[in-house]
């Protein structure tokens, strides 16, 4: 008895002692399989999410896809507005030319030499005493056409003679005071007097291309003698600047003259202060939108710069015959 509890003592307990006529059986314990940590890792990730390989790949580009279209739309609103903001700039700075050309405008409506001429050219009145011819074409005869092409502007002696003399002159308070009689107001951002008319009072001044507080003033050449003002809006009224902007498109020679025109404004401007705009004055390089930008050009720069400019104060003749158009305080 002895004997049987060593033998049972020496059995593992999973073995049992075989009975008289039965067959032994050997039980085997269960062994641990050691697997590769990334083998692992992955198969706990497919297990975890229950997707394959392929499946993870698509759900990654769509991840991708998201975050992209959700930077783009930023993105997109940012270069828009950009867009908007340059355009918004040119176009005030467009309206500050429009500006420019009103208070033009209104100095030369105040002089009462253009009151008579606006009158005589629009409304066809004359004075007393003065007789009026009516000429009318037959019926259905047209009017002659203007040739187009390019026009020889003879700028007046006198104009060339005051270029070489008076050009680019130093601004005292004299001029300060005549040019605000010229205009009615107190000038603003003048540097220099750009030409003097032959009666000796500033016709045309140079002015900073941005104001003393800081807003673009595009006008670099700034017309000041109210009686050449006034006879180029007389050009104005008579449609002189659609007939020229319609030969631009009709002559190429005259449209690259004018063309470099507006860049060598471009140029003179930008050598002060860039404003960061292919905008000059006057409509160019396109169109004529203001005969006394073009003259204000022509007189300041001389002859053979701007072609619109020189035609325009070839047509006016010689507007200081009558003398000075204002008489300022200090003088």
């Amino acid at each position: 008895m002895a004997a049987d509890e060593r033998g049972r003592a020496g059995r593992s307990p999973g073995q049992q002692r075989a009975e008289p006529g039965t067959t032994r059986t050997r039980v085997r314990e269960p062994q641990l399989t050691r697997v590769p940590r990334a083998r692992g890792v992955v198969a706990a990730t497919t297990g975890l999410l229950g997707l394959s390989s392929t499946r993870r790949a698509a759900l990654l580009a769509v991840v991708v896809c998201a975050l992209a279209l959700t930077v783009s739309v930023p993105l997109r609103n940012y270069v828009a507005q950009r867009q908007e903001l340059a355009a918004v700039s040119e176009q005030q700075l467009a309206l500050a030319d429009e500006v420019d050309r009103l208070a033009q405008e209104r100095a030369r409506l105040s002089d009462p030499a253009e009151v008579e001429a606006q009158a005589r050219s629009r409304l066809g009145y004359v004075m007393p005493g003065e007789v009026p011819y009516v000429v009318q074409l037959p019926p259905g005869a047209a009017a002659p056409a203007a040739r187009p092409g390019r026009r020889r502007a003879v700028v007046p002696p006198a104009v060339e003679r005051g270029l070489g003399r008076n050009a680019m002159s130093a601004l005292d308070a004299a001029d300060v005071d005549a040019v605000e009689a010229q205009l009615g107001r107190r000038p603003r951002a003048v540097r220099e007097v750009a030409y003097r008319c032959p009666c000796g009072l500033p016709a045309v001044v140079k002015t900073s291309p941005r104001l003393e507080d800081g807003t673009p003033f595009p006008t670099l050449y700034y017309l000041t003698c109210s009686r050449l003002s006034s006879r180029l809006g007389g050009l104005e009224a008579a449609g002189r600047m659609r007939e020229m902007t319609e030969r631009l498109a009709a002559d190429p020679e005259l449209a690259a003259a004018y063309r470099r025109a507006h860049e060598a404004y471009l140029a003179e401007r930008d050598a002060i202060e860039p404003l960061g705009t292919d905008v000059s004055a006057g409509g160019m390089p396109g169109r004529v939108k203001c005969l006394h930008v073009c003259a204000a050009h022509s007189l300041a720069a001389g002859p053979g710069v701007n072609p619109f400019g020189d035609e325009a104060l070839a047509e006016v003749g010689e507007w200081w015959r009558q003398g000075p158009c204002t008489t300022p305080a200090s003088r």
